[in-house]
């Protein structure tokens, strides 16, 4: 399901399972130095762990649920990992 959000069909706008989907194919995806991953679910924090070993700077995951009701793996990502806003 495509979210309805303004520009999702723009230029850069990359599924997270396809994003890991070409990085398990290829071993590797071009990533730029700021990265958005709308979701907290496994795909979305995979893509965010990965994009970060790919060499993104920053990445910043916007949620639909408070923090503290935190998505499956969300809480590990963000003891883990400095480089992730929310």
């Amino acid at each position: 399901m495509i979210p309805n959000i303004p520009g999702i069909e723009s230029e850069g706008v990359v599924d997270a399972l396809k994003f890991l989907q070409t990085y398990n194919l290829r071993g590797s995806v071009p990533v730029k130095k700021r990265i958005i991953v709308v979701g907290g679910g496994n795909a979305a924090i995979d893509a965010a762990r990965t994009a970060i070993r790919l060499g993104a700077e920053q990445v910043h995951m916007f949620i639909a649920v408070h923090r503290k009701k935190c998505l499956p793996g969300l809480k590990k990502l963000m003891l883990q990992l400095k480089k992730v806003s929310f």
